[in-house]
């Protein structure tokens, strides 16, 4: 039973100081990954510099590129992350370990096999997409591409294995993959002195960060396993699930394939100029948005596996602030839910309705009278008002909520009986 606890509250959705703290612990993460990616070119750069073989290292990912934008990209393992928590919480822990080992076995199967179909087929491949290189640069880009290629199994694989670990808010091998990674390509860069050494280790990077360090995680929240099953219901579900994603995902990476794909037939470093001036451009993006991202997903997939995923979860001086801010607002009224019980579901939740544009005429001339609680402090105080009042309209400002306010007075002696700093 207390295992079942604690496995439920590692997959609830997490609370604003901490997801803050993950979005900041990821945020770090990404920005040291492109720290490391920055150091990465230069060494590149000093290495190789701008040429037919730092053209051929940049145009052997693409084929890998491709696969690895629509499969381990973030489309799979983001389309996996709400399922296996949906599952998790409404079939058991059972049906989300089988629905995980289904996920990866049939997926890890699919992927092994588009990666060797392209190591074969990696020659002709290359002539179409960069015919306008030269021969020696052509074979160079055959013979790095067969290198990094396999990489993307790992990639595919450890995907998944990172969305269950994020599912559990586990966030240490999705921050530590790509450090892995770059830090991998530096060495073997440096180690082997040639082109040939980035490719290694980019290889190397992909085995480390992107399966071994997850499936070494993974071991403290479930177990791993592998099943084929691509006619299984719940693997035709999750793909159904993830095309719309893989399309997407695709599609905002088209300008990359441009820049390769014309970039060869522009002379020689061109290829290599523009991924440098790429790299530059999307840091940004990556620091902020990425991190941001990646921490809240988990988050909004256990929110929409518990039914929860039309509330808006802001703090009511949000609303009351709007107000202030925009004269538009003429008033805020907020709304507790309907229910009897004195529950989580009863006490923290509100409809808001925002008043906008200039008050309508009061019917008969009658304005409202605003009176505050406190005056008061009962409904029974109140009812003699009422007679006297005729049609005139009566308002009640700071009504305490009756459902938390054993919570308030708890935090309140708590706060008289902590010692003065």
């Amino acid at each position: 039973m207390a295992g079942e606890e604690k496995r439920s509250d590692q997959t609830a959705p997490l609370g604003v100081q901490r997801l803050g703290a993950v979005a900041i612990l990821l945020a770090a993460s990404v920005f040291l990954s492109r720290v490391m990616g920055f150091i990465r070119e230069m060494v590149l750069a000093a290495q190789i510099g701008l040429g037919p073989s730092a053209d051929a290292y940049y145009a052997a990912f693409q084929i890998p590129d491709l696969l690895n934008y629509l499969l381990a990209g973030g489309a799979l393992a983001v389309a996996f992350t709400p399922l296996y928590l949906r599952t998790l919480r409404q079939k058991g822990e059972d049906e989300a370990q089988e629905l995980f080992k289904v996920v990866l076995g049939t997926l890890g199967f699919a992927v092994c096999l588009a990666t060797g179909l392209l190591w074969f087929y990696a020659e002709a491949l290359v002539d179409l997409q960069f015919g306008a290189f030269d021969e020696e640069t052509r074979d160079l880009t055959v013979t790095l591409t067969r290198i990094v290629l396999p990489g993307q199994i790992f990639f595919v694989a450890g995907g998944i294995v990172r969305a269950v670990l994020m599912a559990h808010g586990r966030f240490a091998a999705q921050g530590v993959a790509p450090l892995l990674y770059n830090g991998s390509i530096i060495v073997g860069g440096l180690l082997f002195q040639s082109v040939a050494g980035f490719a290694w280790g980019a290889l190397v990077g992909a085995l480390l960060g992107g399966w071994i360090f997850p499936v070494y995680d993974l071991r403290r929240v479930t177990r791993l396993g592998f099943r084929l099953a691509p006619l299984d219901p719940s693997f035709r579900v999750y793909l159904w699930g993830a095309l719309p994603l893989m399309i997407g995902l695709s599609l905002t990476t088209v300008d990359e394939w441009y820049e390769r794909f014309f970039g060869a037939r522009l002379g020689v470093g061109v290829v290599a100029a523009l991924a440098f001036a790429r790299r530059m451009m999307m840091a940004p993006v990556a620091i902020v948005g990425q991190a941001v991202a990646t921490a809240t997903l988990p988050s909004l997939s256990a929110l929409h596996a518990e039914g929860r995923e039309r509330e808006l979860v802001l703090s009511p001086g949000f609303f009351t602030d709007l107000a202030r801010r925009f004269p538009r607002v003429r008033s805020v009224e907020m709304r507790l839910q309907a229910g009897r019980a004195h529950n989580e579901m009863t006490r923290h939740r509100y409809d808001v309705i925002l008043h906008v544009g200039s008050a309508p005429s009061e019917r008969g001339g009658n304005e409202t009278t605003w009176l505050d609680w406190e005056e008061h402090g009962s409904v029974a105080s109140l009812r003699p008002l009422l007679p006297e009042a005729g049609s005139a309209r009566i308002g009640v400002r700071d009504v305490p909520n009756a459902r938390l306010a054993s919570a308030v007075s708890r935090r309140q002696e708590l706060l008289a009986a902590a010692p003065e700093a």
